[in-house]
C-alpha cells in the first residue's frame, strides 16, 4: 500500500488486486486477500507494448525488478519465475515462483481492489496464533543476485549456493544481522519493545525446533 502511494504521488498509472500467496496445492480461493500484487499502466517499451507492469516490493524473496505484465518465463537471480493467465475462473493472473524460493506461487485478480478486500485476512495474518507472522520472526533483503533471510535465530543466504548458519543466540549478533543484512534499525525503539521482540523470537524459535522441523 505505501508503495503504491509513493508510485502514485509519482505520477504513475498503479492499480491495486487483491492477490493470494498460496503453497504447492496450488491458486486457493480462500488465500484471497492475504497479498495486496499491484499493476502498472502506460509505460510501453519495446519489449512490451502494452505498458502494462506487475510490480510487487512485498512478496519476500521473488521478484528483484519490475515484470511486464505478458506471459512468460522471467528470471531474477537465483530464481526462475513464471508468469501465467490465473488458472482461477476469475480474470487474473498467476505467478509460479522457483521450487527455491520461500512459497510456491501467488494469485492475483485483474479487478480494482478496495481495502476491505484485505481487512479480513490482515486481521488472521496478523493478530491469528496459527498465522507464520506470528509465529516466526522473519526479514528478507532481496538484491540482484540473491537474498538475504532472518528466519527466528537463523540468517542465512539464498543465492548461487544456499548458505546457511548455526542459530544466532547472541542479541546483539542478531540485532546486527537486521540491520546489516536489512537496513533495519531501532534507533527510535524503547528498550523494552526490543526485549520483547528478542525474548519472544527465542521462544518461537526455541519451539519451532522442539517440534523437530528442519
Amino acid at each position: 500500500g505505501g508503495f503504491a502511494a509513493l508510485l502514485r504521488s509519482l505520477g504513475y498509472d498503479v492499480h491495486r488486486h487483491v492477490g493470494g500467496v498460496h503453497g504447492p496445492e496450488g491458486p486457493d480461493a480462500a488465500a484471497l486477500g492475504n497479498h495486496l500484487a499491484l499493476t502498472v499502466n502506460g509505460l510501453p517499451t519495446e519489449t512490451n507494448a502494452s505498458g502494462a507492469w506487475y510490480v510487487d516490493v512485498g512478496l519476500g524473496d521473488a521478484l528483484h525488478e519490475p515484470i511486464p505484465l505478458v506471459a512468460g518465463a522471467y528470471r531474477h537471480e537465483p530464481f526462475s519465475l513464471l508468469l501465467t493467465d490465473s488458472p482461477e475462473a476469475a480474470r487474473g493472473w498467476h505467478l509460479r515462483h522457483d521450487p527455491r524460493g520461500g512459497f510456491a506461487g501467488m494469485a492475483w485478480t485483474d479487478a480494482e481492489a478496495t481495502w476491505s478486500d484485505f481487512e479480513a485476512q490482515h486481521r488472521w495474518l496478523s493478530t491469528s496464533p496459527d498465522s507464520g507472522f506470528v509465529r516466526v520472526g522473519m526479514a528478507q533483503c532481496r538484491d540482484g543476485s540473491g537474498v538475504d533471510v532472518v528466519r527466528g535465530l537463523t540468517v542465512f543466504r539464498v543465492g548461487i549456493t544456499t548458505s546457511a548458519s548455526e542459530p544466532t543466540t547472541n542479541r546483539a549478533n542478531w540485532f546486527d544481522a537486521l540491520r546489516e543484512l536489512c537496513g533495519l534499525h531501532f534507533d527510535a525503539t524503547p528498550p523494552e519493545t526490543l526485549d520483547r521482540l528478542w525474548q519472544r523470537t527465542v521462544a518461537n524459535h526455541r519451539s519451532w525446533e522442539d517440534a523437530g522441523r528442519p
